[in-house]
């Protein structure tokens, strides 16, 4: 990664709750594929997040992030090992489910 960027929005909702959301992006070379066939980006990263102060030495924070970047896909299924793109599901099964292919 040559560079990125990164920007983030917070709001006090009350006293005890607070909300944010952010973003990071990289630019420049990313990284080749396992057979340097693609250049793939590394990070476009949205994020959202939010504390809960649930006294004066507790707080609940809870944070969710997706990377939709190339290389963000291609680990968590986006795609092949030759760097196609597939459906974006992983190929395991989440939480134990089984996999759903794609007929077509």
């Amino acid at each position: 990664m040559d560079r990125a960027a990164y920007i983030k929005v917070r709001r006090q909702l009350r006293d005890t709750v607070g909300v944010e959301a952010w973003k990071l992006n990289s630019f420049g070379e990313g990284a080749q594929d396992a057979h340097g066939l693609h250049d793939m980006q590394i990070a476009d990263v949205l994020g959202i997040g939010t504390q809960i102060r649930l006294g004066k030495r507790s707080m609940l924070a809870f944070d969710y992030g997706q990377n939709r970047s190339d290389m963000g896909k291609f680990f968590h299924g986006g795609r092949d090992i030759y760097g196609d793109y597939t459906s974006g599901r992983p190929h395991a099964g989440f939480l134990g489910g089984p996999p759903r292919h794609r007929h077509r």
